[in-house]
């Protein structure tokens, strides 16, 4: 048998211990969120922004603690907040039947036009929402084309959602949805 110096029991107690709660996670991650904000984003600010949405979602805070602090680690690479008014990016909890309440991050379009700014490739980008009273038409092709006039006073549900975008260097296109594209695609995804 052999003897022990008694190092493997003090190596033993030393051994961290999880955080308890949601708060204790972040804290402990507050430097890595730190380095990946790389200045875009006050890290206190941050973690506000995070504790917030775990508060404000009842579901949210009953995740996997590290699916969470992974969709906020996204978060703070991309410099976005969190399910905050400007529709950045959300954390989203799933229930996957095999592991449980899992946060998965989700970026919104606001956030995506954000990061097409910053990337300096984009002189135009924009989205918009017709309405039944515009005047509206578009057509694909070689030649594409596309005109949206809208009503003084917009009337009903809208009708279509667009995208267009210039290039810095001059391309530029546009995508058109129905609503009830836009409703399929948001059911399956």
């Amino acid at each position: 048998m052999a003897k022990t110096d008694g190092s493997d029991v003090a190596l033993a107690k030393r051994v961290e211990k999880k955080p308890a709660t949601l708060k204790d996670y972040i804290e402990a991650n507050e430097l890595e969120f730190k380095h990946a904000l790389g200045g875009a984003m006050d890290v206190s600010r941050f973690k506000r922004v995070l504790l917030t949405a775990i508060r404000t979602n009842e579901v949210l805070g009953r995740c996997d603690p590290m699916t969470i602090i992974g969709g906020a680690m996204t978060a703070a690479q991309l410099g976005l907040e969190l399910n905050t008014p400007l529709g950045h990016a959300y954390l989203i909890p799933y229930n996957d039947k095999r592991r449980g309440l899992e946060a998965q991050f989700q970026l919104g379009y606001q956030g995506l036009l954000d990061l097409a700014w910053r990337s300096g490739q984009y002189k135009t980008i924009f989205a918009m929402k017709v309405y039944e009273n515009d005047t509206f038409r578009y057509h694909y092709g070689l030649d594409p084309d596309l005109k949206h006039i809208p009503a003084d006073n917009p009337e009903g549900e809208p009708t279509h959602y667009y995208a267009v975008y210039q290039l810095a260097n001059g391309g530029r296109n546009f995508v058109v949805m129905s609503r009830q594209a836009v409703e399929e695609h948001a059911k399956r995804y």
